[in-house]
């Protein structure tokens, strides 16, 4: 094997290289200095592959340090638990300073998260409760600093029985509470994802200074697609058979709800492909408790794996859901440990999660790192 120190600054910049690697080892995420690390074990020279690797004679003796411990955690050395034990808990890991810098060995994943903040009044689980400035500021702040890397924010509710905004008073509501995101982006890292549908709200998005945005119909049309991905901005596209959902308008149960929805996707991607879509910027959610029964919503995750197929990245929005009443009987917070549950098992299957909220994620990332060594 063959092993490589790489410094990013995306996560998905490493996701497109490891899934491109048939035989592949990988660290923990490191940082030191603001700088995003990782080490890759390949028999494939990543060198004309990638501009991240950092070639062993221009390493700094603090990416010394980094390549030494994260090539010993691969290789689950006698030098890794030297490691471990002279490092002490930090937030977000093991720490360790060098030459007066602290190195991290981080708990976190190459999955990246959607953190929820519903600026709305009638969402299923929180409606009501950031639906401010203020409160909307403070949320942001607690989902950056527990670890998010993206702000999904939604002003419409699209849960059972909800009542659409007109596109008006969807982008005056996002008007609002966009002026507190902008603000907070400038002392905090994080991206913007805005959760629409709609065609003149999503028009409106284009000149905006945000990341995503998802369509929780996955039907808009493809030239409208084609204006988002040009505007150098991500397309999450989910399935749905009709919004807001419906317990009743769902795929029949003499199908097989994965081979229903790769139908769908296997035709939008052709679709894309003939206008010239970038497929790197397209992102597909499966559109749990969209359009399939809890029973079929358990079916669709544990085939998750198959929507990878076609190359595009998947996001997985499962958090707090009724498919959850299938086999709990429980409360929010309840229901947030076991959305953090799957997420940990699902991990390596997906690119990226929709969660309410993180804490136990972050609990259960740090147990898993240290028995996975990864």
């Amino acid at each position: 094997m063959n092993y490589f120190l790489l410094k990013f600054t995306h996560k998905s910049e490493i996701r497109a290289i490891i899934k491109k690697l048939a035989e592949v080892k990988y660290s923990s995420i490191f940082t030191a200095n603001n700088n995003n690390y990782i080490v890759i074990a390949s028999v494939i020279s990543l060198d004309m592959h990638t501009h991240l690797v950092i070639k062993p004679n221009n390493l700094s003796t603090n990416e010394l340090q980094i390549f030494n411990w994260a090539k010993a955690q691969i290789e689950d050395s006698i030098e890794y638990l030297k490691y471990e034990t002279n490092s002490s808990l930090v937030k977000s890991g093991r720490g360790l300073m060098h030459e007066g810098q602290a190195i991290i060995r981080t708990f976190a994943s190459l999955t990246e998260v959607f953190a929820i903040l519903n600026y709305t009044h009638n969402s299923f689980s929180d409606g009501g409760k950031y639906n401010t400035p203020n409160k909307a500021r403070q949320r942001i702040i607690e989902l950056v600093t527990s670890g998010s890397e993206i702000i999904d924010i939604g002003v419409e509710s699209t849960g059972y029985q909800a009542i659409a905004l007109d596109a008006a008073t969807e982008i005056k509501l996002l008007e609002s509470v966009l002026a507190v995101a902008y603000e907070l982006k400038q002392d905090y890292n994080f991206k913007i994802s805005i959760d629409t549908y709609h065609q003149q709200t999503i028009q409106w998005l284009l000149d905006q200074d945000i990341n995503f945005i998802n369509d929780t119909s996955g039907k808009i049309p493809t030239a409208l697609v084609q204006q988002i991905t040009q505007a150098d901005k991500l397309y999450v596209m989910m399935h749905s058979l009709v919004i807001p959902a419906s317990r009743n308008n769902l795929i029949n149960l003499e199908v097989n709800p994965v081979t229903f929805i790769l139908n769908y996707l296997e035709a939008k991607v052709v679709q894309f492909s003939k206008n010239n879509i970038d497929l790197a910027k397209i992102i597909f959610d499966p559109g749990i408790g969209f359009g399939n029964n809890p029973a079929q919503a358990w079916y669709i995750m544990r085939h998750i794996h198959q929507f990878k197929q076609f190359g595009l990245e998947i996001l997985l929005g499962h958090s707090r859901k009724s498919f959850l009443n299938h086999v709990l009987d429980c409360d929010i917070l309840t229901k947030d440990m076991a959305s953090s549950l799957i997420a940990l098992l699902i991990n390596l299957k997906v690119d990226y999660f929709r969660l309410h909220d993180l804490s136990y994620l972050n609990q259960m990332y740090a147990i898993s790192n240290k028995l996975n060594n990864c």
